[in-house]
Parts: C-alpha cells; structure tokens; sequence
C-alpha cells in the first residue's frame, strides 16, 4: 500500500523517529558495531556501522582552548550598518556563556528595539542546543574546530548564513562550524575565459573562487561590479539576499535566471573542502570526481567547503541594438479553462508566478529588451488584452524614466522595468518584493537600524516612506521607512551594500529563525486539465521555474535527480501542500506517492518515511556509497542527510551509463 505525503505529513504531527545519543534520529534502530576498528566489523566483513562516540565536553573544551586560545573573548563582525554601528558576536560560546551564546544561536533575532521577546514567541517550537558554537575566520580554524569535535565524539554542523527550513544547521549536541566570518570580496579569485555551456550557443564567460560564508548578495554584487553590462554577466541567485550561496547551490539552486543559466548545482566549478580527519581535499571534474559529483545536490554532510568556484554565463544576444534586461509583472483577470495559455515559453524568462481561481500572474526577469519581451510573449498569447486586468493601468520604466510605448504595448494589465544591466533588474526585483510585500518579507528588513532602509542605505531620508506592518498577534505594528524602488539612488546604493558581506542587506530578521512552513514541492510540466484543477481547488504560488538549460542535463549528470521539474511551489501550509501532492500521486505519477519531488532547499516537516526517494530519487543509493568513503562514521550527518553505506561489498561498480563509480574503487 502506497503512503501519499499527506499521510506522511500527518505522522510528522503525531510521531516522529527514534533518536540516537546525540537526539537527532540519524539512523533508528542502528548499533554500534563491537569492534575497535573504527565501527568496522569485528569478523572482518566490510559491515559499517555509524554511531555515537562517547563525547567528552573537557576534551573538547581544553581542544578548543589550545588551538583558539583567546576564543573566549575574540569577537567576529556580525553586522555593520552605514554608520559603523553594528554587532559583534563572541568567536566560541556554549551554553555557559549566556546571551554571547543566545546571539550565536539564533543570529541575533528579536533584537528588535521593542520586540525583544518576538522570536521567543515566534520559535518556541525549535528550540536548539549545540554543544558549542565557533566562528571560523580561516581554512585551518575549520581544520582545528573539525579535529578539535571528532577527537571528542562530536558531530558538526556546518552553517554558512543559518536559511535552513528545518534548521539543520543547529543540531542539538553538536559542534556548529560557522564559516559566515569567510567571505571577502576583495581576495575572490576572477577567471575571465570563454567556454561553452549548456544549450547550443550559450556561452561561459569566467568564473569566480569565493568563500563560504558568501550570500546571494555579495555574489550578485560582485558580479554587477566586475562584469560592464555590454559583457553581459550573469550569476545565479536565489530571491532571498541573505541565503548563503553554498547551501544555496549543493541543495539544487533556483532563481530568476535558472531557465538560462540552470540549477545552482550546474554553476559549481569546483569546491574545496575539509573531511572528518581534518583532510583538506579540491573536488571537480578530474579531482575527487566522486566527491565534486555528490557534493552538487546530494544533500551536504560529507564535510565543510572551504571555497567555492562557480560560473558567470553570458547572457543572450540580443536580436538588435544593446544588452537590455528587464523586470516585470504581469497581472491576469481570469483562470477559465480554455483561456489558460502557455507560460513556459523560453529560456530567456524566469521568475515564478500565482494561480487561482480568480486571478493569475507571471512576474520575474527577462533577458532582453520590451522590443524582445513583447515580440515572445504576444507571440505565446500572453498579452492578449481578453485575458489581462484592465483595472491595473500599465507601468513602464526604461533606465528609470517613463517609457516610449510601443504600438504592441498593453495598455492595462503590465508592470516592467527596462534596464542596462543584470544587477540592476535583480536587485529592483528583490527590493521591490521586499518594500512591496514587507509583511511578509521581514527576514531582511528587520534588521534595519531605526527601521529606515534610507538610514542604513547612506542616502537622503527623502527618499523613503512610512510603512506600518502587522506582527504577531498580541504585539504591535512594525513601522518601517522603505525605499522607492525605482530610483537609481536606490539601487546604486542598495548594489554597494549587497557586496558587503556584514551589511543589512546580507542578514537575516527574527523570523529567519528555526523551522519555516510546509516547504516546497516540485513540479512536471503537467496537462492543462491537472493544472487547472490544483489552480482552482488548492491555489498554485510558483517561487521559481525551471524550463529551458535547468532541464538540459540527465538525472545522473549530478546528485540532484530532478531533470523534469518546471515549477518549485510553496504552499503557505501543509494542508494545502498535502492536497496538490495527493492531486498529483493519484491523477499524474503513474507509481502514485513515489514519484512526488521534494526540493531539499525547501524541506518539509519531518515524518516523511519515504524522504530518501523524495529528495534524491534514484541517486541515493550511490551516494551512500560516497558518504561511506568521505564520512564513514556520519559525522557531519543529521536526520535528512544521506545515511552511508552500510554495505559496499555488492554495490554497483558503474552508474546506468556504464560510467566507474569511483567511491568503491
């Protein structure tokens, strides 16, 4: 009998698997092996277990003191506002150490002046005690904190920028290894070369060697200033600034501009990383294939990255004239049947989208100019005037000045935003759902110094407005001062303060904190019938699209198995979640529940039994074989990370494209 996920989302409310010593449920009903051999079997069999060393707290305490002597008292730049003022957190804290330990679990939130008690409110439900909290500035204090916890019987959780939606990366009883101190945009190794990518023409343009403690923010940032727009740059990003740019791309990766540029795992050049032995190892095509392999979308747990180097592709050529890159929405009055159009339609758009019942809309990034936007998307039926709002008059901006309207240009129902560069059109679109959305939007904004972004910005209060958000029940509105997006003070500004690793812009407010919503679910190209029916029933909030190059490669290319995946949606609730998954088992996927997509960057709630398909389809089996080689003992393992091998004596020797698997070789 098949279990939907509904059924499986339910037993996560009422039940949950049995934890090991560390209270982490990494692997229920396992036992150590008796051997002194490392968990190997004592009969000589190639029989691994995982388990849970004893844990010593004064050896892992006086390690810690020897190689960070003065840990207890340095501090790390947190955050930095315009006018330098700011936070520092403690480099090592535990519980011992009070509210220098608070601020290292829980990044500062509900720091809020007037809403201090907010976030204990907000998270009560996930409450998390790491054995000790260090903040690696280097490769080597990640070499000390890594050796300093297993030689004492710890796991590690490694934490670039803390967006995990189950917040796995503060693991009770663990060392947490922040390497968020690691990013420094003026030591970012920029290659320029040409080299193909991955539709026919596209093209590679560089490639750029960060750290790990990077953001999406600093990354757009960086490129925005380092490539000139006629180059035509473009690095993929999420929507959120603050999320970290590796966890961001190991876990899958989508943004705006996945259609032309692919999933985040697709970007990944080469990492460089430490193992559980405090081995620093590079992994990449020709290097530790294996471990480069798994590392794009299997999940992490195989150790810390060090660095990362990622690619920059060029964007389309246009069909006349210069580079143009454009932000838009468009609104639609009607979900009927007959009139649902096609909205897939190339490559060169991407963004996400709502439909309901009532009334749909298509917004993101275009790469071209209005000529090119309304020639594809009049072309596709898309700006039939039957079908769009007439009660929303149409608004367009070319290099932040009114428009000359073209003849084709609707004159109801469209938002757009023309500009000369990538940077700027990412950037208006993320400060515009940020200043358009606040209430929602408040893992950024609340970090704001006097809740101005004007203030924080260095520019001309004039240029902001007064904004009241609703909060929690029971706490009062938050007011804001919020920025007109559409200026270009703004975002000159707003782009200086993405690439500075500790700026507002690149931390996360109080409600970033512990486990977020139902998660995500991805979705097939499906019949229009199907389509329709999820959009009137249940209600279909598209957070990103993945058409074009993001399904260019096969499932085996990568550890991230979804190829076939055109729409990652997130439901407010698990309700409704439950309701599109059963919708689709049992109306789409010929082998009902087992054919459902979880997207491991949108994780849901635990209880999922059937989670190792549901996150890593076909792959997970050859992963377990390269924990096993990289982690044998699951040290940096937590409840939805690959378990390893228990086994490899009869694994498979070559993938199902006759290719060596190395990790048993």
């Amino acid at each position: 009998m098949k279990l939907h996920l509904a059924a499986a989302l339910a037993l996560a409310l009422a039940s949950g698997r049995p934890a090991d010593a560390d209270g982490t449920s990494i692997r229920g009903g396992a036992t150590p092996a008796p051997s002194a051999g490392l968990g190997c079997g004592a009969d000589g069999s190639e029989t691994c277990l995982p388990f849970a060393a004893v844990k010593s707290y004064a050896q892992l305490n006086a390690c810690l003191a020897q190689a960070f002597p003065t840990g207890r008292n340095d501090t790390v730049a947190f955050l930095r506002y315009n006018d330098g003022s700011g936070k520092d957190f403690v480099k090592i804290t535990d519980p011992t150490s009070g509210e220098d330990y608070a601020d290292a679990r829980y990044l500062d939130s509900g720091k809020l002046p007037g809403y201090e008690d907010l976030a204990a409110s907000v998270d009560s439900n996930e409450v998390r005690w790491p054995a000790v909290i260090v903040y690696a500035e280097t490769e080597e204090e990640v070499v000390d904190a890594v050796n300093c916890a297993v030689g004492a019987g710890y796991k590690i959780a490694p934490r670039g920028r803390g967006h995990s939606y189950r917040a796995l990366s503060l693991m009770d009883g663990y060392v947490v290894i922040d390497v968020s101190p690691m990013c420094h945009p003026d030591e970012f190794e920029l290659t320029r070369e040409v080299d193909d990518w991955l539709l026919p023409g596209q093209k590679r343009i560089g490639k750029i060697k960060n750290g790990p403690g990077c953001t999406n923010a600093v990354m757009l940032g960086y490129t925005h200033k380092h490539f000139a727009p006629e180059e035509g740059g473009l690095y993929a990003i999420g929507s959120c600034p603050s999320v970290g740019i590796v966890g961001y791309s190991t876990g899958g990766g989508s943004g705006d501009a996945t259609p032309w540029i692919g999933w985040g795992v697709d970007d990944v050049l080469e990492v460089d990383m430490v193992l559980h032995d405090g081995t620093k190892v590079t992994a990449n095509e020709e290097e530790n294939s294996d471990l480069f392999w798994a590392v794009r979308g299997g999940g992490s747990g195989l150790g810390v990255i060090t660095s990362m180097t990622t690619a920059v592709v060029q964007s389309p050529e246009p069909t006349s004239g210069e580079r143009k890159f454009l932000q838009f929405r468009l609104y639609y009055k009607t979900a009927d049947d007959d009139e649902r159009k096609t909205f897939l339609v190339c490559a060169r758009w991407g963004g996400g989208g709502g439909f309901g019942d009532e009334e749909s809309h298509l917004s993101g990034i275009f790469l071209g100019s209005i000529d090119e936007f309304l020639d594809i998307f009049g072309d596709a039926g898309l700006l039939d005037a039957a079908l769009l709002d007439e009660t929303k008059p149409t608004d367009c901006l070319s290099n932040y000045e009114v428009c000359e309207y073209p003849d084709d240009l609707p004159t109801f129902g469209l938002k757009v935003r023309e500009f000369e560069s990538y940077g700027e059109a990412i950037l208006t679109n993320i400060c515009g759902m940020k200043v358009e959305s606040p209430a929602t939007n408040l893992l950024m904004i609340s970090l704001s110094e006097g809740l101005s972004w004007c203030k924080d910005l260095g520019i001309s209060e004039e240029k902001c407005f007064d904004v009241a958000v609703p909060a929690a029940p029971g706490v009062p509105d938050f007011h804001f001062r919020l920025p007109d997006c559409d200026d270009p003070d703004v975002i000159s500004a707003f782009a200086d303060a993405a690439i500075d690793p500790i700026s507002f812009v690149n931390r996360q407010g109080p409600f970033a904190v512990g486990a977020n919503g139902a998660g995500g679910l991805l979705l097939p190209r499906l019949e229009v019938d199907l389509f329709n029916q999820i959009a009137k029933e249940v209600g279909i909030s598209v957070n990103h699209l993945q058409h074009g190059a993001a399904m260019s490669k096969s499932t085996s290319d990568t550890a991230y198995p979804w190829r076939d995946t055109a729409l990652l949606i997130e439901p407010p609730g698990s309700e409704d979640l439950s309701k599109i998954a059963n919708m689709l088992a049992t109306q789409h996927y010929e082998d009902g529940s087992n054919g459902l997509q979880g997207y491991y960057n949108y994780m849901n709630p635990p209880g999922n039994p059937n989670w190792r398909q549901y996150y890593f389809g076909g792959n997970y089996e050859r992963l377990t074989l390269i924990k096993a080689k990289y982690d044998p003992m699951n040290y940096f393992g937590n409840p939805y990370q690959v378990e390893p091998a228990i086994d490899i004596s009869s694994a498979p020797s070559t993938d199902e494209r006759g290719t060596k698997i190395s990790a048993i070789s």
